[in-house]
């Protein structure tokens, strides 16, 4: 009880040490923009958008904003004048704003600015593979970005590439990397997986989400052969990517060798039973995974069994997801059977 009565001190104490120098450690739109967002249907209100007030933001968060194109340009060129606020701003989100080709270059010259940021979040802004060339510069550019997130953007191949080579250039800082829904499929995952620096000799990526986009079992194979020994990436997402039974075979070659990757997800992938039976082989050598999410693939009793074998010598897997799969009965008394022997699953 001394101990959390003394946090709560410490941290209030630092919040009003914050408040003194002026600091907003993480602003909205509605903070940036006081009294924003106004009544759009009052006939009365005739105040437009208030003057933007960014002052001690060192996160500005705009995900979702009510910004036109103009605004967004018109931001972006005031926040990159006031070089003062730029050496403090560490995190940057203009998520859910579709980006005009304008727009991403006023984006791209604020990036080349903020020599402290930290994260960057660019989900469903319209970003296209012809359009990201400003971004992408500036991406290269920087040296401080741990955290990029670009999902639900229209990359594909091509864009992919593009973004691999720019974050694998920034010489061992990226820790994590969103590229969820956007269309990459085989060769994009082969260019990613190719890349020194990302995925082949990375020494810092810890996180790549790959989650809804087109990967099937020649781009399972490329990031497969990539992972095979990298020593850092802990967690992987290729949720809803078309995988298959083989790129399953290929992926559990990853569990063979790897001994750091802790949470995969391969859910809705169309495993079915052969591609679960090969990562439940792999994972009878493995201890090291702490999290396999394998909801939705047509899973059947046939490879609940085997995944329920591999549970009794298995002593490292905390998480196994199976919801929505075809098991029945069978699978129901296997893993009851099979948990008599392991004290360590904790979620299944």
């Amino acid at each position: 009880m001394e101990h959390t009565t003394f946090r709560v001190i410490a941290y209030a104490l630092l919040a009003i040490e914050a408040s003194c120098l002026g600091e907003r450690p993480s602003c909205s739109e509605s903070a940036i923009y006081e009294g924003w967002p106004k009544l759009k249907w009052d006939e009365l209100y005739v105040t437009g958008r208030p003057q933007p007030n960014y002052a001690g933001c060192t996160t500005v968060d705009l995900e979702g904003a009510d910004l036109d194109a103009d605004e967004v340009l018109q931001l972006c060129a005031a926040m990159t004048a006031n070089v003062t606020h730029m050496q403090g701003l560490t995190a940057l989100s203009f998520s859910g704003i579709p980006l005009s080709a304008g727009a991403h270059e006023a984006v791209a010259q604020l990036l080349q600015a903020s020599t402290a940021l930290t994260s960057l979040s660019l989900g469903s802004v319209a970003l296209e593979a012809d359009g990201a060339a400003s971004l992408v510069a500036a991406l290269r550019s920087h040296v401080s970005l741990q955290r990029i997130e670009l999902e639900w953007n229209h990359l594909d191949d091509a864009g992919a590439a593009l973004v691999g080579a720019a974050v694998a250039a920034l010489g061992g800082v990226l820790r994590s990397l969103g590229l969820g829904r956007n269309a990459i499929g085989d060769a994009g995952a082969a260019a990613l997986a190719a890349l020194d620096g990302l995925l082949r000799s990375s020494d810092t990526l810890t996180s790549l989400r790959l989650e809804g986009n087109e990967i099937g079992v020649a781009g399972a194979a490329s990031l497969a052969e990539a992972l095979r020994f990298n020593t850092r990436l802990t967690n992987l997402g290729l949720e809803l990517n078309p995988v298959g039974p083989q790129g399953g075979q290929r992926l559990s070659t990853v569990l063979l060798t790897n001994r750091h990757l802790a949470d995969l997800a391969i859910s809705d992938a169309e495993l079915g039973d052969e591609g679960t039976t090969a990562l439940a082989a792999a994972l009878r050598a493995n201890s090291a995974l702490r999290a396999l999410r394998l909801e939705r693939n047509g899973i059947t009793d046939a490879g609940a069994a085997e995944l329920a074998e591999m549970l009794r010598v298995n002593s490292g897997l905390q998480v196994l997801d199976l919801r929505q799969n075809r098991m029945g009965a069978a699978a129901a008394r296997a893993f009851a059977t099979a948990l008599l022997d392991n004290t360590v699953i904790r979620e299944g």
